[in-house]
């Protein structure tokens, strides 16, 4: 009794390797698409994590603020707090209790500013509050693509609350520079879109 044999035809072969590789590209396309949506998960992740820490490190600027004007360069007296006339830098102000790049608690004064430059936010800090030539300062650069970054002033006058778009120059009578009541931080990012926050200063 003869038995009939039969293998795999070309066409049966090719249409066999065809299949595989079809299964093959489905499998590595799901496998690109769970990486990178794995990547952009970590990467707003990131995103939010920078965007909740300059904003808590600016909240922590304004809480520390102190009333104490600065000498700059020239030995012209200057505000403790200063902004809107700047398009880069936002604004500047004294505070206290600041961290020194050796991570040592410090209870010392310091003078930050924060500017906006190409859609980045960025801090500077003075470690001497009267400005000399070639003194060192540390900038950092906080968060990428801010498309908007403003600090409004708040002063009660006359029983009534009023908004100011720049501080630095209002004085009292006798000349000494004013601070204002309370500011509200003004930020828009791409992430994590607009932000508002009004921090009470002390005087």
């Amino acid at each position: 009794m003869k038995h009939n044999e039969h293998g795999l035809t070309l066409v049966e072969l090719l249409v066999a390797i065809l299949i595989t590789a079809l299964i093959a590209l489905a499998a590595f396309q799901a496998i690109k698409t769970s990486g990178d949506a794995g990547e952009q998960v970590a990467r707003v992740s990131s995103e939010m994590a920078a965007a909740q820490q300059a904003i808590q490190l600016l909240g922590d600027d304004f809480q520390h603020y102190v009333p104490r004007d600065i000498l700059n360069e020239f030995g012209v007296q200057e505000a403790s707090i200063q902004g809107g006339y700047d398009a880069v830098k936002i604004v500047e102000l004294t505070r206290n209790g600041v961290y020194r790049s050796d991570r040592q608690y410090q209870s010392g004064l310091a003078r930050v500013a924060y500017r906006l430059v190409d859609d980045e936010l960025w801090r500077d800090q003075w470690w001497q509050i009267d400005r000399v030539d070639e003194e060192p300062k540390q900038s950092v650069k906080l968060l990428e693509d801010v498309s908007q970054f403003e600090i409004l002033y708040f002063e009660r006058q006359s029983g009534r609350v009023n908004e100011y778009e720049r501080w630095g120059t209002e004085t009292d009578e006798q000349g000494a520079f004013l601070a204002p009541l309370a500011v509200e931080i003004r930020l828009t990012q791409a992430t994590i879109g607009e932000v508002k926050r009004i921090v009470l200063l002390s005087r």
